[in-house]
C-alpha cells in the first residue's frame, strides 16, 4: 500500500507540474511567435535542431545510465554503491558535457554557413555551447532524483527554472527591443543559458542535501568496477543516441530544403516549418505530460521488480498501462480532432493551424502508445533495443523527407511521420509483447475507447446546440472540452475499460486492491 501511495503521489506531483509548466510553456511559445513571427519561430527552430544534437552529445545516456545504477543500489540498500554511482556519473557528464561545449563552439561557423546557411544562427550557436556542461550534469542529478523516487525535488528544479528562463527572456526582449529576428533569437538563447546555470546550481545543492538526510541502511563495499559498469550502459545509448540524433537533425535540416524545392521561397518554407514543429506539435504533445509522468516512475518500478524476479507484476502492469494509454491518447484524439479550428483560434488566432491539428491528431495513439512502451522497455533493461528501433525510424525519415517533400511539399511530411511512427510503435509494442507475455485486447484498448469517444463528442455537442448556452467562444470551448472529457470518462467506466485495468493495476502494484471504487 506504501509502494502504491508513493507512485501515486510521485505521479500527481509530477503531473501537476508537467500540465503547469506545459501550459505556461504555450503561452510563452505564443508570445515567442509574436515577437519572432513564423519565419523567425522556424529558424529558432533550426538552431534549436542543431542544438539538439550537441545536447544528445554532452548527456550522452547519462539520465537512464545513472536512474538504472541508483535503482539497482537502492534495491540493494547499499550507500557506498549509490554514492559511488554518483561520483562516476558527475564525473562521465563533466567529460562529455565539456567535450560537446568545445565541439559546439568550434564547429559554430561552419554549421552557419555550410549545414544552416544562415549567417544568423553563428552568435547563438556559441552561445548555446557554454550551456552544455551544466545541462549535463543537471541530467545526471536529475536521474539520480528519479530512480530514489523523490520527484518533488525535479519538480522543484524544473518549475523555478521555467519560470526564470521566461522572466529573463522577457526581460531581455523588454529590455534591448530587438528589432531583427537575429537578436530576438540572442536574446531568448541568452535567457536559456542563465536558465541552464540556474538549473545546475539548484539541482546539486538538493542533491547534497538529499544525500545527508537520506542515507541507506547498508555500507558494504561497493561492486567493483563501477566506471566499467557505468560505461557500458552509457556508451552504447550514447552511441546509439548519436546516430538517432543525427539523423533528426538532417531530417529538419531537410524540411525547409525540401520545402523550397517544391515551390515555396525561403521565408515561405520556414513559416511552414514553424508553423508544424512550433505551433501545432506543441498542442498535439500537451496531454502527454499527463502520461510522460507516470512513464517516467515506471523505468525504477520496472528496473527493481526485473532485479528481484517478479515477472508476473511486470506483465500484469504492462497490460494495463497498455490499455489505459490507448484510452487516454484516443480521448486526446477525438477531441484535438473535433476542437481543432477553435484550439487553432484560441491558443495561436492562427486558422492554418487548424488543419494541421486535424491532420496529425489521429497520430496521438501511436505516439503515445510508442512513448509508453520506450519507458517500460527502458525499464526492462532494453534501451539499446529501442535505440536501434529509434535509428531505424530516424533513417527512413530522412530518406523518406528527401524523397518526397521536393515533389509534395508539407503533405508529404505528414504522410512520412505517420508511416515512421507507426513502424516504430509496431516494433516496440512487439518486443515488449514478446519479452513479458502479456496480452491487451483490441475491444477494450481500441474498440472501446473509440465508441466512447464518438459518443461524448456527440452528445456533447447536441447538448450545446440544443440547450441554446449564451457565452463567448473561449467559454464555449472550455464547456464543450469539459463536458466531453467528463461523458468519456463515464463512457469508459460503464464500459468496464478502466475499472477493469484500474483493478489488475493496482493488485499488481500493491498485492491486492485498496480503493472500494475499483471493487
Amino acid at each position: 500500500m506504501q509502494r502504491l501511495r508513493k507512485f501515486l503521489l510521485n505521479g500527481i506531483l509530477l503531473t501537476i507540474a508537467a500540465l503547469l509548466m506545459r501550459s505556461v510553456n504555450m503561452s510563452f511559445q505564443v508570445y515567442l511567435s509574436g515577437k519572432l513571427g513564423a519565419a523567425g519561430l522556424g529558424l529558432f527552430s533550426l538552431i534549436m535542431s542543431v542544438f539538439g544534437f550537441a545536447v544528445t552529445v554532452a548527456t550522452s545516456g547519462i539520465h537512464h545510465t545513472t536512474m538504472r545504477l541508483i535503482a539497482e543500489a537502492e534495491a540493494r540498500g547499499n550507500e557506498l554503491e549509490l554514492r559511488s554511482a554518483m561520483r562516476h556519473a558527475i564525473r562521465y557528464a563533466l567529460i562529455f558535457g565539456f567535450s560537446a561545449c568545445i565541439l559546439l563552439f568550434s564547429l559554430s561557423s561552419a554549421l552557419a554557413t555550410y549545414i544552416l546557411h544562415d549567417q544568423r544562427t553563428l552568435r547563438a550557436l556559441r552561445l548555446l555551447a557554454i550551456s552544455l556542461p551544466f545541462l549535463s550534469v543537471t541530467s545526471g542529478l536529475q536521474g539520480y532524483f528519479h530512480a530514489v523516487r523523490r520527484v518533488a525535488k525535479n519538480v522543484a528544479v524544473q518549475v523555478s527554472d521555467q519560470c526564470f528562463y521566461m522572466t529573463v527572456t522577457v526581460l531581455a526582449l523588454l529590455y534591448f527591443a530587438p528589432h531583427d529576428v537575429e537578436s530576438a533569437c540572442l536574446c531568448i538563447i541568452a535567457g536559456s543559458c542563465l536558465a541552464e546555470l540556474y538549473s545546475f546550481s539548484f539541482s546539486l545543492l538538493l542533491y547534497v542535501w538529499d544525500r545527508k538526510h537520506h542515507p541507506l541502511a547498508n555500507e558494504s563495499a561497493p561492486p567493483p568496477h563501477m566506471a566499467k559498469r557505468l560505461c557500458g550502459i552509457a556508451i552504447p545509448i550514447a552511441l546509439s543516441t548519436y546516430v538517432r540524433s543525427g539523423l533528426v537533425t538532417v531530417e529538419h535540416l531537410l524540411i525547409p530544403r525540401g520545402l523550397r524545392k517544391s515551390g515555396s521561397d525561403s521565408d515561405g518554407a520556414l513559416a511552414s516549418y514553424g508553423v508544424l514543429h512550433g505551433m501545432a506539435l506543441p498542442v498535439i504533445l500537451f496531454p502527454m505530460a499527463l502520461l510522460t509522468s507516470f512513464c517516467g516512475l515506471l523505468v525504477p518500478e520496472f528496473t527493481e521488480s526485473q532485479t528481484k524476479g517478479e515477472n508476473a507484476r511486470i506483465r500484469s502492469v504492462a497490460g494495463s498501462v497498455i490499455t489505459i494509454t490507448l484510452a487516454f491518447s484516443i480521448g486526446c484524439c477525438v477531441l484535438i480532432a473535433f476542437f481543432s479550428e477553435q484550439i487553432a483560434l484560441y491558443i495561436y488566432h492562427e486558422a492554418a493551424v487548424a488543419d494541421y491539428l486535424r491532420l496529425l491528431a489521429p497520430l496521438i495513439p501511436v505516439m503515445y502508445l510508442d512513448h509508453a512502451v520506450d519507458h517500460m522497455l527502458k525499464g526492462l533493461n532494453q534501451q539499446l533495443y529501442s535505440m536501434r528501433v529509434n535509428i531505424l525510424d530516424a533513417a527512413i525519415s530522412v530518406l523518406l523527407v528527401w524523397l518526397l517533400l521536393p515533389k509534395f511539399g508539407m503533405n508529404g511530411y505528414v504522410f512520412v511521420l505517420y508511416f515512421t511512427e507507426c513502424v516504430n510503435a509496431f516494433f516496440s509494442c512487439y518486443r515488449l509483447i514478446r519479452m513479458t507475455r502479456t496480452h491487451c485486447s483490441v475491444i477494450s484498448g481500441v474498440i472501446k475507447p473509440c465508441l466512447a469517444g464518438i459518443g461524448a463528442t456527440s452528445i456533447a455537442n447536441l447538448a450545446f446546440y440544443f440547450l441554446h448556452i449564451a457565452c463567448d467562444a473561449k467559454s464555449a470551448l472550455f464547456f464543450q472540452i469539459g463536458l466531453t472529457t467528463i461523458l468519456y470518462v463515464i463512457f469508459l467506466l460503464t464500459l468496464h475499460t478502466l475499472r477493469q485495468n484500474g483493478r489488475r493495476w493496482m493488485h499488481a502494484v500493491c498485492g491486492h486492491t485498496p480503493f472500494k471504487f475499483c471493487e
